[in-house]
Parts: C-alpha cells; sequence; structure tokens
C-alpha cells in the first residue's frame, strides 16, 4: 500500500482551487462544534441576521426541515 505524499495532495486541491471561480464575499465564516462534538462552519453572507434554512439529506437529496409550524406549537 502507498502512502500518499500529504504536501503533494494539497498542492494539487490548492491548483485545482486556483482554476475555479472565485464565491461570494461573505462577512464572516467560523468554526464550531456542535452538541455532539461534529463540526460545523457558520457561513455569515451579511453582518445584520439573515434568515435561517436547515437542511438535511434524504435518499441523497437535500430536504429543508420546518423549524417554525404555525399551530403546531
Amino acid at each position: 500500500m502507498t502512502v500518499p505524499d500529504v504536501v503533494e495532495l494539497r498542492e494539487g486541491a490548492r491548483r485545482r482551487a486556483a482554476g475555479r471561480p472565485r464565491g461570494p464575499e461573505l462577512a464572516s465564516v467560523r468554526d464550531v462544534r456542535g452538541p455532539d462534538g461534529v463540526a460545523l462552519r457558520h457561513y455569515r453572507p451579511a453582518p445584520q441576521p439573515r434568515p435561517l434554512l436547515v437542511v438535511r439529506r434524504v435518499q441523497n437529496q437535500l430536504v429543508p426541515v420546518p423549524l417554525y409550524q404555525p399551530g403546531r406549537f
């Protein structure tokens, strides 16, 4: 079994990323940990509050998770 050279892999990833178009400008990006220790990344597109959309994967598709349903509470 051959172990790939990590430095070489990272350089290749940087080259591929440099060839892609730049994404949208963000006000902030923050790495956090969820309650169960899962690493999460919080992207804030603007400094002021924005609506939050939570999705989950169901049969390889992203499905919105309703956080509030009128009449449910």
